[in-house]
């Protein structure tokens, strides 16, 4: 768990609530944590009390900083619902000198190129 917090600490993007699928409202950073939970260790939540304690960390730096991280979250999920944009999109380009790895998340199906 060590090493996936401090991978996602260091990542430190978010985003605005979005509705899961149970109907249950958490910020995007929360559902993408649960993501990458799921997709390196086959858990399927990302440790609740580490992310209330990574959040009130963020808010002694910055009282703003949880939104911007929840608005950059939403951003990257917003970027693959739409498919990247016209002249970028999700994963189309095919660049030679880094691996290629495909793996699809769980969550909206999302695709992850490595």
């Amino acid at each position: 768990k060590f090493i996936l917090s401090a991978a996602i600490g260091v990542i430190f993007m978010l985003s605005a609530t979005v509705v899961n699928g149970q109907g249950k409202e958490d910020s995007a950073m929360l559902q993408m944590f649960d993501a990458m939970q799921q997709l390196m260790t086959g858990e399927p939540e990302y440790d609740r009390i580490l992310f209330q304690e990574l959040r009130e960390c963020m808010i002694t730096f910055d009282p703003l900083l949880t939104t911007s991280q929840d608005s950059a979250w939403q951003g990257i999920i917003n970027y693959w619902i739409m498919n990247g944009t016209d002249g970028d999109p999700w994963g189309a380009t095919n660049l030679v000198y880094i691996e290629n790895n495909i793996t699809n998340s769980d969550f909206l199906n999302m695709t992850v190129y490595e």
